[in-house]
């Protein structure tokens, strides 16, 4: 896990920090080089409430996708904006699983 610390971003196993490689206030992204050839953006979630799921009436609702219920997040966090590659996992957490 990455944890967002004062400038700075720590990797909770290993302890490396990384620093922001720059923030586009316009878009609202964080890009963090884990690398010299690997880069990684981040959206901030902020915290808040919201209901999740669909509610009963909805066209075409799986029964999974319900009940409809309130959530609340007590603290924002950051979410990568696009799905992890295996070239940055291998980046950041010195592994290859997949092998």
């Amino acid at each position: 896990m990455l944890i967002f610390r004062n400038g700075t971003i720590v990797h909770e196993r290993s302890g490396s920090t990384y620093k922001y490689e720059t923030f586009h206030k316009e878009k609202r992204v964080i890009s963090v080089s884990i690398s010299p050839d690997t880069d990684m953006e981040f959206c901030p979630i902020p915290p808040g409430t919201f209901r999740i799921g669909s509610p009963d009436t909805e066209p075409g609702r799986y029964p999974d996708e319900g009940p409809q219920h309130e959530v609340t997040l007590s603290s924002g966090f950051y979410l990568a904006r696009t799905p992890v590659t295996q070239h940055q996992w291998a980046a950041l957490m010195g592994s290859r699983p997949w092998d």
